[in-house]
C-alpha cells in the first residue's frame, strides 16, 4: 500500500516525487490513494510489476529507464516469500536497479531461521492453506551473506558490497489456539532478520 513511502514523505519530509514503489498487485497501489486520502498530494511513482517477468527494463517495460537509478532500495517482508534461487534472481535485479555510487544501499527485513534453510514441507507447514504450500528459504546472518556472495559473483561485483544482517529469534511459539503468535511462520528456530547491503 505504499505506507513506507508515505511515511518518508510525511515524517521525513522527502519530496514524494523522488519516491518509487512497485507491487505485483496493482489494486494495492491504486486503492492506497483512497486509504491515505493523498491522491492530490502524493506524487510518488507507483508501478505494477512482477519482478520475475522478462523485459522489465526494455522499452515499454515496467522498469524502463530505472537501471542504476536508485540510491536506496527497501524490501519489506518480501524476500522470505521465495525459494533461494528466486531470491538470488530478485537480488540480481536489485543490483541492476541500484546506483553504482558508493553508499547506495539495499535494506529490508524478513522472517528468518536460525541456521538458514528451506521451509515449506512436512510438520513445519502451518501457515499456508492446504494446497497452497510453498518452499521459502529463510536466512540467518551466515546464509544471507552466502547468498549475497553468490549474487556478487553472478553480477561481477565481488568485493563491492558491505553486507550486514541481524537475526533475532522469535520470543515465543504460536499459542496453539489459531493465533500466529509473534510471527506468521512457526517452527523451531524461526525469528526475524534485518539486513543491509551497501555498495563500497
Amino acid at each position: 500500500m505504499g505506507q513506507e513511502l508515505r511515511a518518508l514523505a510525511h515524517f521525513s519530509k522527502i519530496p514524494s516525487e523522488y519516491l518509487y514503489g512497485t507491487d505485483i498487485n496493482g489494486s494495492f497501489l491504486t486503492t492506497a490513494y483512497d486509504l491515505f486520502k493523498d491522491r492530490s498530494t502524493f506524487e510518488g511513482t507507483l508501478v505494477q510489476a512482477d519482478i520475475f517477468q522478462s523485459g522489465l527494463f526494455d522499452a515499454g517495460g515496467a522498469f524502463e529507464a530505472w537501471e542504476g537509478r536508485f540510491t536506496v532500495i527497501h524490501a519489506g517482508l518480501f524476500l522470505h516469500l521465495f525459494n533461494l534461487q528466486q531470491q538470488i534472481e530478485v537480488c540480481k535485479m536489485v543490483t541492476k536497479l541500484l546506483s553504482g555510487r558508493p553508499g547506495s544501499i539495499f535494506l529490508g527485513e524478513m522472517v528468518g531461521c536460525r541456521g538458514g534453510g528451506e521451509r515449506g514441507e512436512g510438520k513445519d507447514v502451518k501457515f499456508w492453506k492446504q494446497g497452497e504450500e510453498r518452499k521459502q528459504f529463510l536466512h540467518d546472518e551466515e546464509s544471507f551473506k552466502a547468498m549475497w556472495d553468490e549474487v556478487a559473483e553472478m553480477t561481477s561485483t565481488i568485493d563491492m558490497w558491505k553486507v550486514e544482517s541481524k537475526f533475532t529469534p522469535r520470543e515465543k511459539e504460536a499459542d496453539g489456539n489459531g493465533s500466529k503468535g509473534c510471527a506468521f511462520f512457526v517452527g523451531e528456530g524461526i525469528g526475524w532478520l534485518t539486513f543491509s547491503v551497501k555498495r563500497l
